[in-house]
């Protein structure tokens, strides 16, 4: 029970980190490669 809560916690701020640069990435790509 105790290792799920710390992987959990590893999820938490991994996701955190993750999805700002995935966000970031997405802006700065110019959207006509996602159309094509």
């Amino acid at each position: 029970m105790q290792n799920l809560k710390k992987f959990h916690k590893k999820i938490k701020i991994f996701s955190s980190f993750i999805y700002p640069l995935i966000f970031i990435f997405l802006s700065t790509e110019p959207v006509d490669n996602f159309v094509d």
